[in-house]
């Protein structure tokens, strides 16, 4: 099994696992998409109650995307397997442009309380951070389709809305206290990135200027909403196959010796894989911090 992208290189092994997949996620999936009906059906509503129509058609292609989803669940497994990826990358991908293309057109009223974690907490939310994990979950990919598709999303969050969140947000009352949380979190990363660098006995670490918001609204899609996001995913998918050829296991054990055939040998990760793991996803964040700064401030003079 390759270590990243998780596929088995037995075309037939990865067959049966998608069929697995498809067994597994059936339900949760069904919940999912009906939740995802009702979400951008009261959508279409305010925009259609503020006279915004045009910028309703992806969700409206959307919902007819979804339709057949529910067309192609209906025939079968066999029929779902064929279609699977195709249906859901294009669901994937037209949800988050359509919010994306609403949230961009409608004024979202946004105020923050002197509460630090509730302030914090909004800061998330406008940002719309956490709905980058129910899509992952509730309409999964596989991990090899899920990188270039939750890549896809974040970018496209990132160009469309966050202008205009950003706008709104800095308009916000209590705005002032929002900043200077993002002003602490700069501050906690440039600590710790100067002490990484004298470590090494390196003496060049230089801060770099951080535009408002714009900055902390990449760094949460590119590092959160895609990153963590698709370490939780391939997690996932890791334990599923181990589930998957262990469950398969069990039935070759059951036949004779003449018709067993060996299977990749996969096993769970340990707590010391673990810890390097975080290690790794800690050094990435605090160094994706000061890179997206870098790649703001060029996009910016360019």
């Amino acid at each position: 099994m390759d270590a990243f992208f998780l596929t088995f290189r037995d075309a037939n092994l990865e067959g049966r696992f998608d069929r697995y997949m498809i067994h597994g996620t059936f339900q949760v999936e069904k919940v999912f998409f009906s939740l995802c009906v009702v979400v951008i059906m009261g959508y279409i509503i305010r925009l259609s109650a503020e006279g915004i129509f045009l910028h309703q058609i992806p969700m409206v292609i959307n919902l007819v995307n979804l339709g057949v989803i529910f067309y192609v669940r209906k025939d079968g497994v066999a029929t779902l397997e064929k279609w699977r990826t195709l249906l859901y990358i294009c669901s994937r991908l037209l949800g988050y442009y359509g919010f994306a293309v609403a949230h961009s057109v409608l004024n979202w009223k946004l105020e923050f309380s002197s509460n630090p974690l509730a302030v914090f907490l909004s800061m998330i939310a406008a940002h719309h951070i956490p709905g980058a994990l129910f899509p992952a979950i509730g309409c999964r990919l596989k991990f090899r389709h899920h990188i270039p598709v939750r890549l896809m999303e974040a970018l496209i969050f990132l160009f469309i809305q966050t202008p205009t969140t950003c706008q709104q947000f800095l308009e916000a009352p209590g705005v002032s206290d929002a900043l200077q949380i993002e002003q602490q979190v700069d501050s906690t990363w440039q600590t710790i990135l100067a002490g990484f660098y004298s470590q090494l006995g390196l003496n060049m670490w230089k801060t770099i200027p951080k535009k408002p918001c714009i900055h902390f609204a990449a760094y949460m899609h590119i590092v959160w909403s895609f990153g963590i996001v698709s370490y939780i995913v391939w997690r996932l998918e890791r334990r599923s196959r181990v589930n998957f050829l262990q469950s398969l296991q069990r039935e070759i054990d059951g036949l004779d010796v003449g018709q067993r055939r060996p299977l990749p040998e996969v096993h769970p990760t340990t707590g010391s894989v673990n810890v390097s793991h975080l290690m790794i996803m800690a050094g990435w964040s605090g160094l994706a911090w000061e890179l997206i700064a870098v790649a703001l401030m060029f996009c910016m003079t360019v």
